[in-house]
């Protein structure tokens, strides 16, 4: 007991620190910390490198203790109900949307610090000092590329979702919430039967109606993670005739990286809001969706700074894949003249732009969704407007916070119209 514990296999000799200890890495090995904004200017004028891609298998013994590892974990967790909430937050006064500003320039030191060590441990083929591992060659996905929309929480990416789900050769299910658990426990290659029986945990999964025996016929043994993630997918897919995937979680405007590596060759689609109006559809979400933490802000400065750091980080991922993997568009332009915006995103996807994507109004059930009530009807302008519906000192805090990005993306800032007007 406390003793330090050996793993005979690849990587013999060194060292198994007991539980809930990590190794310290050298001083040369150390990853920058997360600070969006004092790191903004040399991200974007450095010359990235390709994102590693899933590393090659080197030896049996890695398996044992990728079985080892697994078995250590926990079972997936279930998602749970969050706790209520109230609607609406005071407003902030100056000195704490000056804090508010400071705290979005560190990502508040133990939010970055949490999100550092979930990037690190969500990394795959990295090892416990951040350096990354050998990329082999990039497999196509069978069928075509997925197509991964990404946006902010309340940009519309539900909207594009069932637009995009009305195509004929596409499936984009609803949020999955899966693919980091599952990356995590899985690391780089799969065994089978324990990643369906990880597969029989998840509640998503049977409300999206999978068969799980036809997922485990399509599994090899030894699968890269992402190929086994994909399998899921293409069931999915499969089940409904469609020969194309996508998806469209939010929550993964935190796991970026994580998407890269796990399906190399996928499209993506980045549907930017006016951060203002998503902020104020965010607000005012019922009580019970939302929780006050980093990942559901309740207040105009934290949910900018959200806005902010997902934002940059999304286009910074476009800069790395390139414009043939990368598409940005505008909500706006969306539900302002549908047809243009869609015939863009096929064109894009490579599939054939079908009028019937738009004729998703009365055939999307949201029932159970009171957030996503607008569905009910076709694409609608002006649903919010920060202009009319926002505070002064809201579109103070949010100006001190994320104007620049507002300015970048060409969005009026700094003035408010004529009351008399």
């Amino acid at each position: 007991m406390g003793r330090t514990r050996r793993f005979r296999g690849a990587g013999a000799g060194r060292d198994l620190l007991p539980a809930g200890r990590a190794p310290t890495c050298r001083q040369d090995d150390r990853p920058p910390e997360p600070d969006p904004r004092r790191h903004d200017q040399a991200v974007d004028q450095a010359q990235e490198r390709p994102a590693a891609s899933l590393p090659a298998w080197d030896g049996e013994a890695d398996g044992d203790l990728h079985r080892l590892r697994a078995r250590s974990r926990n079972p997936l967790r279930r998602r749970q109900a969050p706790r209520v909430h109230g609607l609406q937050a005071p407003a902030l006064p100056a000195a704490l949307v000056r804090e508010g500003a400071r705290s979005c320039d560190s990502a508040r030191p133990a939010q970055a610090e949490a999100r550092r060590r979930g990037s690190r441990r969500q990394s795959l083929g990295a090892d416990s000092c951040g350096r990354r591992a050998r990329s082999p060659s990039v497999t196509a996905t069978p069928g075509g590329p997925p197509v991964l929309v990404l946006g902010v929480r309340r940009s519309g990416t539900t909207l594009l979702r069932v637009m995009l789900d009305r195509h004929s050769e596409l499936a984009v299910p609803d949020e999955s919430y899966f693919v980091p658990q599952l990356a995590d426990r899985h690391l780089r290659h799969v065994e089978p039967d324990e990643f369906v029986d990880d597969l029989r945990r998840i509640d998503t999964l049977a409300e999206w109606d999978v068969p799980l025996d036809k997922v485990r016929a399509r599994l090899d043994a030894r699968m890269p993670i992402g190929a086994a993630i994909a399998t899921v997918y293409a069931v999915y897919a499969a089940e409904r005739g469609k020969s194309r995937w996508g998806d469209k979680t939010p929550m993964y405007m935190q796991n970026l990286r994580l998407l890269e590596r796990l399906f190399p060759d996928a499209l993506f689609v980045h549907l930017v809001r006016d951060g203002r109006d998503a902020a104020l559809s965010f607000l005012s979400m019922p009580p019970g969706l939302m929780t006050e933490t980093w990942m559901q802000p309740r207040s105009v400065a934290t949910f900018a700074c959200q806005w902010r750091t997902e934002v940059r980080a999304a286009r910074r991922l476009g800069r790395r894949v390139g414009d043939e993997r990368y598409l940005e568009v505008r909500y706006e332009d969306l539900v302002g003249d549908v047809e243009p915006v869609l015939r863009r995103i096929s064109d894009f996807a490579r599939l054939p732009y079908e009028p019937e994507m738009t004729d998703y109004a009365g055939n999307v059930d949201v029932s159970t969704k009171p957030h996503q009530q607008s569905l009910r009807q076709p694409p609608t302008a002006g649903l919010r407007d920060w202009r009319l519906q926002m505070s002064p000192e809201d579109v103070g805090a949010f100006d001190q916070v994320a104007g620049d990005l507002l300015d970048e993306l060409g969005y009026e800032t700094h003035e408010r119209p004529d009351a008399a007007g």
